[in-house]
């Protein structure tokens, strides 16, 4: 048996299927003298033809496997290659993968950097080869690393995957803001070291023409927030939120101490961290697979404990929980809004009421007529219009959200008729029936007063409701007051803490519906 690297593997598996996607369209000429049983083969075949000829093998397919799934797909690609005489049969037929042991998997990226690889797609592919090692590993062959990164300098210094080429080239270096886009424009993720540049690169890591900013002086958040269209204080709190405060003394933002933060921990426009990676242990459980594909912030957080999918409604700890996927997180203490003095004063601070309203309507499809402002921001601006803004914005929730309702929705309405005398039961079940519910709570102040608070209900565990909470998270505080951790995103909260629901509950529901 001839022993073949991983990469190599993959470059058989691909020309295996072009070869099968050819006979196939050799054999759709002559259709009509097939018998009709055969014509099954041709279904998808489009469809086929694009996903082998697009990125999405490698990434969707080769990047996602481990070790022994590509020498599954490399088993069966063969078999297929046999079956229909294809010509790559000749090549395959005795070759077997060989890259579990640390030098295999170091000639694997020699052999992908021979290729060229960092100027194609299968930048990917090196970083994931290198991530493989253990630092036992590493030491192994430390000085055949230390040659190769010599050796291959010069190239990799051209390589347009800014990723790989820091990987090896100077990692210390590479500071600041690490911005990845989709072919649309939209941002994807984000990742930070502390630092002072941005970068924005598309899904293969490649430079954008746009794709460098140099910081030169003022406030890092402020620069962030212009590049990237959501102003400084969204900036600021995206990056706290992420973990990283800003110290005076480092002149920079700084992992805060009580997280634990590596370098380019990938997180969203808002902060919340991203998985990238399905756990290990997981890969091949298609209900956390498809948790993952479908709903990674979801996955990130309760991964584990997944059991079920039934459209928009995750299933939790065998059924006993639940969690909407369609429910948007937003942060109050980013919002623009800042105007007024004294009780008149509305600021992101105190703005949970239309924050958390703003989560309930973008989970229906309700988008902000300006794309560039936050919703809630919006929806103030129609409170204020109808004459509810200033301290009127907390003197009736009800009449203020009617008013926004009639008026961004005309649809939905506000209403609590479905909630029973028994308030916990009644949120589980609106959450059954895919009801977000907009809820009053409990806290204490600095001094240990007791303040109100909004938040959303978006699911329930057999002893917690899973809650957005636009401030932050509760559970991370101490005598029921906030801590440090700004992130309240899917945080769990005990059914009978902070007074849950007791003073005001709410859900949005289509008028005519009961």
């Amino acid at each position: 048996m001839a022993a073949i690297s991983r990469y190599k593997a993959e470059q058989y598996v691909t020309k295996i299927f072009k070869e099968y996607l050819g006979a196939l369209k050799e054999a759709k000429r002559n259709k009509e003298k097939l018998l009709p049983e055969a014509n099954i083969l041709f279904e998808g075949m489009d469809e086929f033809e694009d996903f082998i000829n697009s990125n999405n093998l490698q990434q969707k397919v080769y990047n996602r496997l481990n070790l022994e799934g590509i020498k599954e797909l490399f088993n069966e690609a063969k078999l297929l290659a046999l079956y229909y005489d294809l010509e790559s049969f000749t090549s395959v037929k005795d070759c077997e993968i060989d890259t579990d042991t640390p030098n295999g998997r170091f000639e694997e990226i020699k052999e992908l950097l021979a290729a060229r690889c960092v100027l194609n797609d299968k930048e990917d592919r090196i970083l994931a080869v290198l991530h493989s090692f253990t630092d036992d590993e590493l030491r192994i062959i430390q000085e055949d690393l230390y040659k190769l990164q010599k050796e291959l300098y010069q190239k990799l210094n051209f390589s347009q995957n800014e990723k790989v080429r820091e990987f090896f080239l100077n990692p210390n270096k590479r500071k600041g803001l690490f911005v990845t886009k989709d072919e649309a424009g939209n941002i994807v993720k984000l990742s930070y070291t502390p630092g002072n540049d941005i970068v924005f690169v598309n899904r293969k890591g490649e430079l954008l023409d746009h794709g460098y900013g140099k910081w030169k002086g003022g406030r890092r958040s402020k620069f962030f927030g212009e590049k990237l269209g959501i102003g400084q204080k969204r900036a600021d709190m995206m990056l706290q939120v992420a973990g990283y405060d800003y110290d005076s003394t480092a002149g920079m933002n700084i992992p805060t101490k009580d997280k634990k933060r590596r370098t380019f921990t990938d997180f969203n426009i808002y902060g919340n961290e991203l998985k990238i990676d399905i756990t290990p242990e997981h890969k091949g459980d298609k209900i956390k697979e498809e948790a993952f594909n479908k709903f990674p912030e979801i996955y990130a957080v309760f991964g584990s404990r997944i059991s079920g999918i039934n459209g928009t409604i995750i299933e939790l700890d065998d059924g006993t929980g639940k969690v909407l996927g369609n429910v948007p997180y937003f942060h109050q203490r980013d919002n623009t809004t800042d105007e007024g003095t004294g009780k008149n004063r509305v600021y992101g601070d105190i703005m949970c009421q239309l924050t958390s309203l703003a989560m309930v309507l973008a989970s229906k499809g309700v988008k902000p007529a300006d794309p560039t402002k936050q919703l809630e921001d919006e929806l103030y601006e129609i409170a204020k219009k109808e004459g509810r803004g200033g301290e009127k914005l907390w003197r009736n929730t009800q009449s203020v959200y009617e008013t926004i309702t009639n008026s961004k929705c005309n649809e939905y309405k506000v209403s609590d008729s479905s909630i029973k005398k028994s308030q916990i039961e009644s949120i589980c079940s609106n959450i059954d029936s895919r009801n977000p519910v907009i809820l009053s709570l409990n806290y204490k102040d600095r001094n240990l007063k007791t303040c109100g608070h909004i938040v959303v209900v978006i699911g329930y565990t057999e002893k917690a409701l899973i809650i957005h909470d636009p401030y932050g998270n509760l559970e991370k505080g101490t005598n029921s007051n906030y801590g440090t951790d700004k992130n309240g995103a899917y945080v769990e909260y005990p059914k009978n803490k902070y007074d849950i629901g007791k003073k005001w509950i709410r859900i949005l529901e289509k008028k005519g519906e009961n």
